[in-house]
């Protein structure tokens, strides 16, 4: 019935004393049903990604709208709020959540905030640290190991982060005006966060989106909202809603494959499967892999 259909779906900003409204793309993947999956994507990424979920959602609401006339601070929490009213005025009850990069954020936030609807939480990264403070467990080897590996990472490759959430007001004029300068601050992240190859195709296509809406500027409003309204972990938060992670750890700039016992600091964790390839953008480099892990993590919870 509704299998490929985009519709706009009219919802209220965050803050309730708005009047202004935002439209929300909405990807119905397969005919409505009583229980569903819901994908969210995130910055780098778009819907011409490769789709796996029966309701696509993004991350960035200013991207959507090609626009910064949102002024309310738009961080992981405000985005699971806002799909989990979405999600309810659509309809459903209960339905599952998967995510990767911010979408692994909002996600954990759905499951963690309001649990009561989802189903369970599928995840390719994790983008939430676990609490590490007083209290906390001493970190085993290889989670120092794995912290170790980032820290390196940071090292070579978090520039892009720290101008996004500091900046991004002045390093998206520069890119809007250059389609040289958005195709090299984009495809470089493809290359270096990849273990697996990306058709050329697809990467033109995910450039001529942002430069022909031009919203790469609003995109990265994300990582400023994130920074300065971060969301804090505490020592009593827990996902108690299933969670199944699939590790890809492949990047040709390895960032680290985290430990198990490291996810379980935060997450109720049901089913745990490192890939053998695909990096950070898992779902457009190995869709098959990121697919039939979805499906035989719900069919589980599901039974």
């Amino acid at each position: 019935m509704l299998q490929g259909l985009t519709r706009q779906v009219r919802a209220d900003l965050i803050a309730r004393e708005r009047t202004a409204g935002t439209e929300v793309d909405v990807i119905f993947l397969r005919e409505l049903r009583a229980e569903t999956v819901i994908g969210v994507h995130a910055w780098e990424r778009s819907i011409r990604r490769t789709l796996l979920f029966d309701i696509e959602l993004g991350t960035d609401i200013r991207a959507a709208a090609a626009s910064d006339a949102v002024e309310d601070t738009i961080n992981y929490r405000a985005v699971a709020g806002l799909w989990h009213r979405l999600m309810k005025e659509l309809g459903y009850e209960r339905y599952g959540v998967g995510g990767g990069d911010f979408g692994a954020g909002v996600a954990v936030l759905m499951a963690l905030d309001d649990p009561g609807p989802v189903l369970g939480v599928h995840l390719t990264n994790m983008d939430i640290y676990p609490y590490l403070g007083p209290g906390s467990r001493p970190l085993s080897p290889a989670e120092e190991a794995y912290l170790a590996q980032q820290r390196a990472w940071d090292a070579v490759e978090r520039g892009y982060s720290g101008i996004q959430s500091t900046r991004p007001q002045t390093v998206g004029y520069g890119l809007t005006d250059s389609p040289a300068g958005l195709a090299a601050w984009i495809g470089e992240k493809w290359r270096s966060w990849t273990g697996s190859e990306v058709s050329r195709d697809f990467l033109l296509t995910v450039l001529t989106i942002y430069w022909a809406t031009r919203s790469i500027t609003s995109s990265m409003r994300d990582y400023y909202d994130n920074r300065w309204s971060a969301v804090e972990i505490g020592p009593t938060d827990y996902v108690r809603v299933p969670t199944g992670l699939a590790v890809f750890s492949h990047e040709r700039v390895p960032e680290g494959e985290p430990p198990r016992e490291w996810a379980e600091r935060l997450h109720n964790v049901r089913r745990w499967t490192p890939m053998p390839r695909g990096g950070h953008f898992a779902p457009v480099e190995e869709p098959d892999l990121v697919a039939r892990d979805i499906a035989a993590f719900f069919a589980e919870l599901l039974g």
